[in-house]
Protein backbone atom coordinates (compact mmCIF):
# COMPACT_ATOMS: atom_id res chain seq x y z
CA UNK A 1 0.00 0.00 0.00
CA UNK A 2 2.81 2.14 -0.53
CA UNK A 3 4.46 3.93 2.79
CA UNK A 4 1.56 7.07 2.83
CA UNK A 5 -1.79 6.68 3.68
CA UNK A 6 -4.05 7.32 0.28
CA UNK A 7 -6.80 9.66 1.22
CA UNK A 8 -10.00 9.75 -0.21
CA UNK A 9 -11.70 12.73 -0.22
CA UNK A 10 -13.82 11.61 3.62
CA UNK A 11 -10.39 11.10 4.64
CA UNK A 12 -7.83 13.97 3.50
CA UNK A 13 -7.01 16.67 5.34
CA UNK A 14 -9.49 19.63 4.62
CA UNK A 15 -7.32 21.80 2.47
CA UNK A 16 -6.54 19.02 0.35
CA UNK A 17 -10.17 18.25 -1.02
CA UNK A 18 -10.46 20.71 -3.52
CA UNK A 19 -7.32 19.25 -5.24
CA UNK A 20 -9.02 15.83 -5.08
CA UNK A 21 -12.26 16.88 -6.10
CA UNK A 22 -10.38 17.95 -9.31
CA UNK A 23 -8.63 14.80 -10.03
CA UNK A 24 -11.89 12.99 -9.20
CA UNK A 25 -13.74 14.83 -12.15
CA UNK A 26 -10.58 14.46 -14.78
CA UNK A 27 -9.66 11.12 -14.40
CA UNK A 28 -13.08 9.64 -12.91
CA UNK A 29 -10.98 8.23 -9.34
CA UNK A 30 -8.53 9.26 -7.41
CA UNK A 31 -5.34 8.14 -8.06
CA UNK A 32 -2.88 7.25 -5.35
CA UNK A 33 -0.50 9.80 -6.57
CA UNK A 34 -2.81 12.01 -5.54
CA UNK A 35 -4.18 10.19 -2.39
CA UNK A 36 -0.39 9.92 -1.22
CA UNK A 37 -0.29 14.01 -2.00
CA UNK A 38 -3.28 15.04 0.20
CA UNK A 39 -1.27 14.25 3.44
CA UNK A 40 0.17 17.57 2.61
CA UNK A 41 -1.98 20.48 1.33
CA UNK A 42 0.88 22.16 0.11
CA UNK A 43 2.40 19.34 -1.46
CA UNK A 44 -0.89 18.26 -3.40
CA UNK A 45 -2.11 21.78 -4.03
CA UNK A 46 1.69 23.19 -5.27
CA UNK A 47 1.54 20.09 -7.81
CA UNK A 48 -2.18 20.97 -9.00
CA UNK A 49 -1.36 24.66 -9.23
CA UNK A 50 1.88 24.05 -11.23
CA UNK A 51 -0.03 20.95 -13.69
CA UNK A 52 -3.13 23.73 -14.07
CA UNK A 53 -0.76 26.62 -15.12
CA UNK A 54 1.05 24.04 -17.44
CA UNK A 55 -2.32 23.01 -18.80
CA UNK A 56 -3.87 26.63 -18.42
CA UNK A 57 -1.21 28.36 -20.52
CA UNK A 58 0.38 25.77 -22.62
CA UNK A 59 2.23 26.16 -26.12
CA UNK A 60 3.49 22.16 -26.12
CA UNK A 61 0.53 19.92 -27.28
CA UNK A 62 -0.54 17.25 -25.19
CA UNK A 63 1.11 15.06 -27.05
CA UNK A 64 4.36 16.29 -27.09
CA UNK A 65 3.65 16.87 -23.10
CA UNK A 66 3.35 13.17 -22.96
CA UNK A 67 6.36 12.05 -24.74
CA UNK A 68 8.12 14.28 -22.72
CA UNK A 69 6.38 12.46 -19.67
CA UNK A 70 7.21 9.23 -20.79
CA UNK A 71 10.56 10.04 -21.68
CA UNK A 72 11.43 11.20 -18.09
CA UNK A 73 9.24 8.70 -16.57
CA UNK A 74 11.60 5.99 -18.48
CA UNK A 75 14.82 7.54 -17.05
CA UNK A 76 13.27 7.00 -13.46
CA UNK A 77 11.93 3.93 -14.05
CA UNK A 78 8.73 4.77 -12.24
CA UNK A 79 5.95 2.52 -12.84
CA UNK A 80 3.07 4.75 -11.91
CA UNK A 81 4.18 7.82 -14.05
CA UNK A 82 4.99 5.29 -17.07
CA UNK A 83 1.78 3.61 -16.81
CA UNK A 84 -0.78 7.05 -16.13
CA UNK A 85 1.35 8.55 -19.16
CA UNK A 86 0.83 5.75 -21.36
CA UNK A 87 -2.93 5.91 -21.26
CA UNK A 88 -2.85 9.55 -21.53
CA UNK A 89 -0.53 9.93 -24.09
CA UNK A 90 -2.48 7.28 -26.31
CA UNK A 91 -5.89 9.35 -25.23
CA UNK A 92 -3.19 12.08 -26.86
CA UNK A 93 -2.78 10.79 -30.25
CA UNK A 94 0.12 8.75 -29.23
CA UNK A 95 0.20 5.09 -30.24
CA UNK A 96 0.89 1.94 -27.88
CA UNK A 97 4.11 1.33 -29.30
CA UNK A 98 4.93 5.23 -29.72
CA UNK A 99 4.79 5.27 -26.01
CA UNK A 100 6.70 2.25 -25.26
CA UNK A 101 9.43 3.94 -27.72
CA UNK A 102 9.39 7.21 -25.95
CA UNK A 103 9.62 5.44 -22.26
CA UNK A 104 13.15 4.21 -24.15
CA UNK A 105 14.12 7.60 -25.36
CA UNK A 106 13.25 7.12 -28.94
CA UNK A 107 10.90 9.14 -31.53
CA UNK A 108 12.35 7.36 -34.64
CA UNK A 109 8.77 8.02 -36.39
CA UNK A 110 9.39 13.01 -35.89
CA UNK A 111 12.66 14.04 -36.29
CA UNK A 112 11.54 17.29 -33.84
CA UNK A 113 10.35 15.45 -31.23
CA UNK A 114 13.42 12.90 -31.15
CA UNK A 115 15.35 16.30 -30.79
CA UNK A 116 13.31 17.53 -27.66
CA UNK A 117 13.36 13.96 -26.53
CA UNK A 118 16.75 13.45 -26.58
CA UNK A 119 17.13 17.38 -24.41
CA UNK A 120 14.77 16.21 -21.73
CA UNK A 121 16.27 12.70 -21.63
CA UNK A 122 19.68 14.14 -21.12
CA UNK A 123 18.48 16.36 -18.48
CA UNK A 124 16.75 13.86 -16.30
CA UNK A 125 19.52 11.83 -16.58
CA UNK A 126 22.13 14.31 -15.50
CA UNK A 127 20.66 16.48 -12.82
CA UNK A 128 19.31 19.18 -15.81
CA UNK A 129 22.51 19.22 -17.39
CA UNK A 130 22.54 18.95 -21.12
CA UNK A 131 25.37 19.49 -23.82
CA UNK A 132 25.90 22.58 -25.93
CA UNK A 133 25.40 19.90 -28.86
CA UNK A 134 21.99 18.34 -27.43
CA UNK A 135 20.47 21.81 -26.88
CA UNK A 136 21.33 23.53 -30.32
CA UNK A 137 20.17 20.00 -31.93
CA UNK A 138 16.76 20.90 -30.46
CA UNK A 139 16.64 24.72 -31.21
CA UNK A 140 17.73 23.43 -34.79
CA UNK A 141 14.94 21.69 -34.98
CA UNK A 142 12.61 24.33 -34.61
CA UNK A 143 11.81 24.31 -30.47
CA UNK A 144 11.30 27.94 -29.58
CA UNK A 145 12.65 29.34 -26.42
CA UNK A 146 9.41 29.40 -24.95
CA UNK A 147 8.64 25.62 -26.26
CA UNK A 148 11.90 24.87 -24.24
CA UNK A 149 11.48 26.44 -21.55
CA UNK A 150 8.06 24.72 -21.37
CA UNK A 151 9.43 21.58 -21.71
CA UNK A 152 12.06 22.33 -18.77
CA UNK A 153 8.82 22.93 -16.64
CA UNK A 154 7.02 19.92 -17.66
CA UNK A 155 10.58 17.99 -17.04
CA UNK A 156 10.45 19.25 -13.69
CA UNK A 157 7.11 18.09 -12.93
CA UNK A 158 7.56 14.95 -14.08
CA UNK A 159 10.60 14.77 -11.69
CA UNK A 160 9.09 15.57 -8.94
CA UNK A 161 6.11 12.48 -9.08
CA UNK A 162 8.59 10.12 -9.98
CA UNK A 163 10.81 11.00 -7.53
CA UNK A 164 8.01 11.19 -5.24
CA UNK A 165 6.50 8.21 -6.19
CA UNK A 166 9.65 6.79 -5.42
CA UNK A 167 9.61 8.30 -1.79
CA UNK A 168 6.22 6.81 -0.85
CA UNK A 169 6.46 3.69 -3.02
CA UNK A 170 3.29 4.57 -4.73
CA UNK A 171 1.65 1.55 -6.30
CA UNK A 172 -0.84 2.18 -9.55
CA UNK A 173 -3.76 0.84 -7.72
CA UNK A 174 -6.68 1.43 -10.07
CA UNK A 175 -4.44 2.19 -12.78
CA UNK A 176 -3.55 -0.47 -15.97
CA UNK A 177 0.32 -0.77 -15.93
CA UNK A 178 1.56 0.36 -19.44
CA UNK A 179 2.68 -2.89 -21.36
CA UNK A 180 5.92 -4.02 -19.57
CA UNK A 181 5.14 -2.64 -16.65
CA UNK A 182 5.12 -5.73 -13.90
CA UNK A 183 3.12 -3.79 -10.04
Amino acid sequence: MGRLPVHTLESAPAASRPALESAKAKFGFIGNLQGHLANSPAAINSYTAMKAQLAEHAVLSSDVQESIALSVGGVNDCDYCQSAHTWAGIRAGLTEEQTVMLRKGSAPWDAKLQALVDLVTEAAENRGEVADETWDAAVDAGWSATELVEAGAHLAANLFTNYFNHYAQTELGRMKPAPGIHP
